[in-house]
């Protein structure tokens, strides 16, 4: 094997032009998905009572903090993918992601909850959210709330922040390695806090209300 190497280096240094010139040499180019990594869950509230009646969550979109283009199309973008990240996981038995309609506090959220007839209303904040696309650096940071709709009262409260970043690409002598990051690096992210904070949930089992 590293004789033929060494006669194909030799063919191809003879036949390259002669002046200032470099010879590249990639036998193999090899990609590796780049994965999330999630920082550490925090729950700040957790469930204490058992629901009498089955759960129907409204979800309406998370708050996008800080400055942003698009502000509301991400918001709802994001949300969304939460929401369909719970609904494969069946976090509850019914749940409707209400993007349209536009709250002000969270007295007329709950209001417009019990008129969809929720017994459970989820919203959240999303901070920071830095989308690096194909090259640079995807944040997010995500913070949600479960709340009772007959109380008003939160029973489930957590946060977590998940980053994707692809490596430099590293040359070997016949192999080429280099990170491939997928076409939408915010999805990828709010997918896996999503997965995670959902397993969560579901892990509270009977004690949910």
């Amino acid at each position: 094997m590293r004789y033929f190497l060494g006669m194909l280096l030799m063919l191809l240094a003879a036949c390259a032009p002669q002046g200032d010139a470099t010879l590249h040499l990639h036998g193999v180019s090899w990609y590796a998905d780049s994965g999330v990594v999630l920082g550490a869950l925090e729950e700040s509230v957790v469930p204490a009572n058992v629901a009498s009646v089955p759960e129907r969550a409204l979800v309406l979109p998370f708050v996008l903090e800080g400055e942003a283009q698009h502000r509301r199309a991400i918001s709802v973008g994001l949300t969304g993918t939460l929401c369909d990240v719970w609904r494969r996981l069946r976090v509850f038995p019914a749940l409707e992601f209400d993007a349209d309609t536009r709250v002000s506090s969270r007295e007329e959220a709950l209001a417009w909850a019990r008129t969809k007839g929720a017994t459970v209303l989820v919203t959240g904040r999303l901070h920071p959210v830095l989308v690096g696309g194909g090259l640079g650096r995807t944040e997010i940071g995500v913070q949600v709330e479960a709340v009772w709709v007959a109380t008003g009262q939160t029973y489930w409260s957590a946060s977590q922040a998940g980053v994707l970043e692809g490596a430099p690409v590293r040359d070997y002598v016949v192999v080429r390695r280099a990170e491939r990051l997928p076409r939408h690096p915010e999805v990828a992210v709010m997918a896996a806090i999503a997965e995670s904070l959902g397993q969560t949930y579901l892990a509270h089992g009977e004690e949910m209300p």
